[in-house]
């Protein structure tokens, strides 16, 4: 009798060339909250032992925002992260604390995807940071003038003189 057996197996590709663990292996999430969150909605975020996750680390890349006052950007898109955190902090201790989605703040449905999905979010207003708006950024406390004007030529930008 003739036996005949396959497997298949699912391997990551990817285009880096450098050797070794790339990126394809590493699983980058392009917004980890928002996966964390959808995680909790289908009730697959669980620990062991019946416990919950008690941490998440979270890693952050960023762009030189002075690339704009130089004028190799024209634009970046930015949220104040401590607003993003004080949201998502609330409504974790409203959940936890038994609140509905419904009983958050500014929680809407949200269906947009590709698949229809509907899930509840609060959206906070992103600011397109420009040239003739640096002074938003820098008036938050997250960057210096100094470093945002670093490299900027004298009356090339308003906001650096």
């Amino acid at each position: 009798m003739i036996s005949v057996t396959a497997w298949y197996r699912i391997e990551p590709q990817s285009d880096d060339p450098t050797p070794g663990p790339d990126r394809a292996l590493q699983a980058r999430v392009h917004d980890p909250a928002w996966l964390l969150g959808r995680q909790w909605q289908l009730g697959e975020l669980t620990g062991e032992d019946a416990a919950s996750p008690a941490w998440v680390r979270l890693r952050l890349a960023s762009t030189p925002i002075n690339r704009i006052a130089l004028g190799t950007q024209t634009v970046s898109i930015w949220k104040d992260a401590r607003d993003l955190g004080t949201t998502a902090g609330e409504a974790a201790v409203a959940l936890g604390g038994g609140k509905t989605l419904t009983d958050i703040p500014d929680v809407k449905p949200l269906s947009g995807g590709a698949k229809g999905v509907k899930v509840n979010g609060v959206l906070l207003t992103p600011l397109p940071v420009t040239r003739d708006n640096l002074n938003v950024v820098v008036d938050k406390g997250w960057i210096t003038k100094a470093q945002v004007c670093a490299g900027v030529k004298p009356g090339m930008v308003k906001f650096c003189g």
